[in-house]
């Protein structure tokens, strides 16, 4: 098995990359691709080829690095090295857009390959369970800095949607705003969304360039938080009492975290509450009104109705007026008709 999977591997890189003649090595435990020459050199990582899934990671690795072959502009790297004088900003720049040409190639390898983006977010998985369980202390957290981090998972969230990271987002950006404002956060997200849009490496290298002028209007802050770390940490190197404060430091940060988890969620149940409410008394105010038009309408025709009898009834009464008065001088018109008659006999 270790010798079949060993000699398969250049293969899948000549077939994926189209050159056959790229050098693969397996060293160490990072992948990488660089032009030596004129050749490609692919390093991939030494792993237990027994394990199934290092197996299918170590061509997950090789699919990445052919994916440098064949997207990636090393030229534009190399123009950064040589244009920017301060080696901190090199050293910055080439972390970010390194994150930012990951999330580009490995986008552009699904959207050509059938498969590559099942292997990929397998891949990012099992390295994220690999770390956890090196370090299971450390937050799962693939940078040492947590604006780098905050950068690394929203990047491959929002461009690849790789859901492995989605944890791991949340929770750095509940830090991040707890160190920077919500405000800061809010503005590099919005720059940050430029992943979605990459379509070359040098609109990794652009991009970089927008995160990076964020980063500097934030360096007084971000140094300050850097200082007061290496504070408590040489704090906590002093006594076992320091390391006892220390430790209750991050207790105190961890309930502060949980603490504002759980009022996000009653913040988000209450607003749920209140909308319902409003909804329910706009329904009820919707029912009232609409019975009151019901009523007011009822209304008017039964007046409208009444008003029709009692005009009925006076075009109608005369007659029946007429018809009582001639009923009630009858009689006594017959009465006087007969004397009438008598009298008239009576004289003849």
């Amino acid at each position: 098995m270790s010798q079949s999977i060993l000699n398969s591997l250049p293969l899948y890189i000549g077939a994926i990359s189209n050159d056959l003649n790229v050098d693969v090595t397996f060293s160490g435990s990072g992948a990488y691709c660089a032009p030596v020459g004129s050749k490609w050199q692919i390093n991939i990582p030494l792993f237990d080829v027994d394990n199934a899934e290092a197996r299918a990671a170590a061509y997950a690795y090789a699919l990445h690095e052919c994916g440098h072959i064949n997207y990636t502009n090393f030229a534009v790297l190399k123009d950064l090295i040589n244009t920017q004088k301060s080696k901190s900003e090199i050293s910055l720049k080439k972390r970010i857009s390194n994150i930012f040409e990951d999330t580009y190639i490995e986008r552009e390898l699904s959207k050509e390959y059938a498969g590559a983006y099942k292997r990929l977010s397998e891949m990012r998985t099992w390295l994220q369970d690999e770390d956890e369980k090196k370090n299971p202390d450390a937050s799962n957290l693939p940078l040492s800095s947590p604006i780098l981090n905050f950068i690394y998972t929203y990047s491959f969230f929002a461009a690849n949607n790789y859901t492995c990271y989605k944890a791991l987002l949340d929770e750095n950006e509940v830090l991040l705003v707890e160190q920077l404002g919500n405000d800061a956060v809010l503005e590099l997200k919005s720059v940050l969304n430029g992943v979605k849009q990459l379509a070359s490496s040098q609109d990794c290298m652009d991009l970089t360039d927008r995160v990076y002028d964020i980063l500097e209007k934030l360096k007084d802050v971000i140094q300050d938080q850097q200082q007061q770390q290496q504070q408590d940490q040489q704090g906590g190197d002093d006594s076992e009492d320091d390391t006892a404060q220390g430790d209750s430091d991050s207790g105190d940060s961890k309930m502060m975290i949980a603490i504002a988890m759980i009022v996000k969620a009653m913040i988000h149940n209450l607003a749920v509450t209140i909308l319902r409410t409003m909804i329910k008394v706009m329904i009820h105010n919707l029912v009232i009104a609409r019975a009151m038009i019901i009523a007011k309408t009822i209304k008017v025709m039964i007046i409208a109705k009444i008003k029709m009898q009692i005009t009925i009834i006076l075009l109608i009464q005369p007659i029946w007026v007429i018809r009582v008065i001639s009923l009630t001088i009858q009689q006594p018109i017959r009465n006087l008709l007969h004397k009438s008659r008598l009298m008239m006999l009576l004289m003849h």
